[in-house]
């Protein structure tokens, strides 16, 4: 994990103090957000998992077709990232127990434990 202008990455994309990485997902909000803001209109505010269904509700007529590929991409992004991070989960817990412990230290999660004992492979 590094930090990038003060915010702490993984894989080049902002991540959580658990080292879950939010991706490309997240990225694109703030794009959407800017195009509403042009609009005149605003997202209320609402977690990453959520934001795509939250919006669409919210999107003026005059850009909906526009952004409504965006917002799709962005939710199938989450997603896939769930998906991800819940094998990664499953798979620190059954094959590679050393993670466990790891992530007893505050700030370590799942992926910094497993790319921890994958690198060193005896921690």
């Amino acid at each position: 994990m590094a930090k990038v202008g003060g915010q702490k990455t993984q894989g080049g994309y902002p991540s959580d103090a658990k080292g879950s990485s939010s991706g490309p997902q997240k990225t694109q909000q703030p794009h959407v957000v800017l195009c509403l803001k042009t609009m005149g209109a605003r997202v209320q505010g609402c977690s990453s998992v959520s934001f795509s269904a939250k919006a669409a509700e919210q999107i003026p007529a005059e850009v909906r077709e526009t952004l409504e590929p965006l917002l799709r991409l962005i939710q199938t992004l989450s997603e896939e990232i769930k998906s991800y991070e819940k094998r990664i989960e499953k798979l620190g817990s059954e094959k590679y127990m050393d993670t466990k412990l790891l992530r007893q230290v505050n700030g370590v999660g799942p992926v910094t434990s497993l790319a921890y004992v994958l690198t060193l492979e005896t921690p």
